[in-house]
């Protein structure tokens, strides 16, 4: 694959109550490995880890770029891909993952949210530069508070836009923690959060012990697994309730 170097260093925290600066990465196809000569597919673009974690930014999106304006965010997706290599360990105030195809965490990946920020984007608006369709899959892991996500449903075709999270793998956060997929929304891996609050979106959701046909599939177990003070559940279609569900709420 491709390799994009990042040895400069950045300072870009916020002053007290302001908003800190953000770094957008670009391109069709991401990997994020753990040191150059990992394998990755061809045409992949690597970033490693290391280079990641170094950068003193309040906020890291791979996958796209971000417009600001006065009441939302526009999100502008460019990668077809991003995979996270097993045993990648990221950490920043916030990291955004966005693709219109596919976003792939591996088995023993971590993303944590570490350090302050005090303020984020509230709303993101997707867009895909490739075509006209909003579809696609978005993680966010962020010490701020929730954000929504906008996307033209009436585009929606259940095609393209899903999020892998392996078992094994983890998303760490006090302030929220966003997983967002038109399509499939496959989650087995673990997410630690004592408070805060977490966003489960896909094209269908279903709640209960039995298979399903995609979407995101939560049975009694993983529900309550969850520790969030606020847990929401966004469909882009239908919430199905497979059976009885004995939760244990706060």
């Amino acid at each position: 694959g491709q390799s994009l170097t990042l040895e400069a260093q950045i300072s870009a925290t916020a002053a007290a109550g302001g908003l800190g600066g953000m770094l957008d990465i670009s391109a069709n196809r991401f990997a994020i490995v753990n040191q150059r000569g990992d394998s990755a597919t061809p045409g992949e673009v690597v970033l490693t880890a290391d280079e990641l974690n170094k950068l003193s930014v309040d906020s890291i999106l791979i996958g796209g770029y971000r417009n600001r304006g006065s009441g939302s965010t526009a999100l502008n997706v460019s990668a077809q891909s991003v995979a996270v290599a097993a045993g990648v360990h990221l950490h920043a105030p916030e990291i955004l993952l966005a693709a219109t195809d596919s976003i792939v965490l591996n088995s023993g990946a971590n993303i944590a949210s570490v350090g302050s920020l005090s303020r984020s984007d509230s709303i993101f608006k997707v867009a895909n530069v490739s075509n006209s369709s909003t579809a696609g899959a978005l993680l966010r892991v962020s010490n701020a508070g929730q954000a929504s996500v906008l996307r033209d449903i009436s585009a929606l075709t259940r095609q393209t836009g899903t999020l892998n999270i392996a078992e094994g793998a983890q998303l760490t956060s006090s302030g929220s923690i966003l997983l967002d997929a038109s399509k499939d929304n496959i989650f087995k891996g673990n997410i630690s959060m004592d408070k805060g609050e977490l966003t489960l979106s896909s094209s269908l959701v279903t709640l209960g012990d039995m298979a399903g046909n995609g979407g995101l599939i939560l049975s009694e177990a993983t529900l309550n697994q969850l520790h969030a003070d606020k847990l929401n559940l966004n469909s882009y279609s239908t919430i199905a309730i497979a059976g009885a569900l004995n939760l244990h709420l706060k």
